[in-house]
């Protein structure tokens, strides 16, 4: 055992530089495409596309159980039309929420369901094109969909919500069809229902980032411009950390480069925009994720020299650091997104395109740590695309993508969560001898859940007494005298990252 236990502790030195990830599985039919992901507070992950039939598209979902198999795809749109574009979002119980845009013959009309068993029921009008959705849900049951309408002249932005209930609010205009182009709306809402909705205008002059707060229970403020006046702005984005706190991303381009900026918006007042990204370099397609303590990661894709490179910054405390690159070579990397878990850890994920194939890669940061060497997480050789990343409070983290090569949707799970072992017990067992009693104690426990555990420790009244690899058998025992004091057991779980488990405890009582 000692020898195995070296063996385990050199791998565990020559690879916690790296973060792992599971290896990929696939959850999807053939002829699958644009994967989108949530995880739960526990770790269950619900993933959903859009898959052809023969006919037409239709959108499908699964889901999977922490530690277990994925279950058989869904169907959630009916057959007969494409339906395109879906999204999804999980509220604070667990519930599933997902849209997506579908044509019924004349228009493209937003459809939901507020279950993976439900029936869709229309959010917009069948008058006009609704399309390009999204959704997001605060606590129990509370959800708002945000989606781009067309008058047949312009886009604006319209907005549905559901507070409490499964029932789904009429449409209202977030946007006049008379003020301009309204496209792309992203919408966040915090823990106690408050909403945040965010898109780009098109004023006839320039394009400029607008938002909107509705208040839980209450209606929507009149738009209002976040975007440096003169300068035109796409690709906005937006996340919320449990007390409301929002921050929001998009591309400023200022008549000669493309800058990524951001704001803040908090007690219901936007802060000026500030610069993240180095100007003078072009950023694109920025993402943003905060913890709960309003600390952010902001990730973009910049072109440098004919190439692409993916660049990372971090807020802490309210104060942005200096861009840091986290690709190398001269390969293109596109595609990035971002999550962190409540604590401020934190996964990016992209696509490395290759000339014969693309690969999705990741890195992991430990809040306050280093990035972690990248990590491949699709399979090597098999063209991989599209991108979509999740992770929840606890920093359980999923990656899913499109396999070109199988044209199937995969996924790969990593993070900073650590399951600990289950069923940690002792049991205490008295052997009578002629002339004295004998007391063991025998402990014994569960593997963890969690994929690439290294190694069980086991620790008595804070001291470790044992150490045990997951081939190893579980269970030890211990001798000792009846008239002993109490006596504590510990033990954690530790996977190849060197990332723990929270402890399990046993109290021995003696007396």
């Amino acid at each position: 055992m000692l020898k195995n236990l070296f063996v385990a502790l050199c791998l565990f030195l020559s690879v916690m530089l790296e973060a792992s990830w599971s290896p990929p599985v696939t959850i999807s039919p053939v002829n699958s495409d644009s994967p989108e992901v949530k995880l739960d507070a526990f770790g269950n992950a619900t993933a959903v596309w859009k898959s052809f039939n023969g006919s037409n598209f239709i959108i499908q979902a699964v889901t999977g159980v922490y530690g277990e198999s994925w279950s058989t795809p869904v169907n959630l749109s009916a057959p007969g039309q494409d339906a395109n574009l879906p999204e999804l979002a999980i509220d604070a119980a667990g519930n599933v929420v997902v849209v997506w845009s579908r044509f019924d013959g004349t228009n493209h009309v937003v459809q939901a369901v507020t279950s993976l068993t439900g029936t869709p029921v229309n959010l917009s009008v069948s008058d006009q094109d609704a399309i390009f959705p999204e959704v997001a849900s605060g606590p129990a049951n509370v959800s708002v969909a945000v989606w781009m309408k067309f008058n047949g002249t312009n886009y604006f932005i319209q907005a549905s919500e559901r507070n409490g209930t499964n029932t789904w609010s009429s449409p209202v205009n977030l946007t006049s069809p008379l003020s301009g182009n309204a496209v792309l709306p992203q919408v966040t809402v915090d823990l106690n229902g408050n909403a945040i909705a965010i898109w780009t205008l098109n004023t006839g002059v320039n394009t400029v980032v607008q938002a909107a707060f509705r208040p839980f229970g209450s209606s929507w403020s009149v738009p209002q411009t976040i975007s440096t006046p003169l300068t035109d702005n796409f690709e906005v984005q937006i996340a919320i950390d449990p007390l409301g706190r929002a921050t929001a991303v998009w591309r400023m381009n200022n008549g000669t480069n493309n800058i990524i900026q951001t704001a803040t918006f908090s007690g219901g007042v936007w802060s000026a925009p500030q610069n993240i990204s180095v100007v003078g370099l072009d950023g694109f397609f920025p993402q943003i994720a905060v913890d709960a303590q309003n600390n952010a990661v902001a990730v973009w894709q910049q072109t440098v020299s004919a190439h692409n490179t993916i660049e990372v910054v971090s807020r802490i405390a309210g104060v942005w650091g200096t861009p840091l690159n986290l690709t190398t070579g001269l390969q293109n990397f596109v595609s990035p997104m971002v999550a962190v878990d409540a604590a401020g850890d934190a996964v990016v994920t992209w696509k490395e395109t290759l000339i014969a194939d693309s690969a999705i890669q990741a890195v992991m940061h430990p809040f306050n740590g280093t990035w972690s060497a990248i990590s491949d997480v699709s399979t090597s050789g098999q063209d991989s695309d599209a991108p979509d990343l999740a992770m929840n409070a606890r920093g359980d983290a999923i990656i899913v993508w499109r396999n070109n090569f199988l044209t199937q949707i995969q996924e790969a799970r990593g993070g900073f969560f650590v399951a600990p072992p289950s069923s940690f017990v002792g049991t205490i067992v008295k052997h009578r001898f002629i002339n004295r009693t004998k007391y063991v104690l025998q402990v014994s426990w569960s593997a963890s859940l969690s994929p690439d555990i290294l190694f069980y420790q086991v620790f008595r009244d804070s001291q470790l007494i044992l150490t045990v690899l997951p081939t190893d058998p579980f269970f030890f025992e211990v001798n000792f005298n009846r008239k002993r004091s109490a006596t504590n057991y510990t033990i954690i779980a530790v996977n190849v990252d060197g990332i723990q488990s929270v402890p399990l405890n046993i109290r021995i009582a003696n007396d």
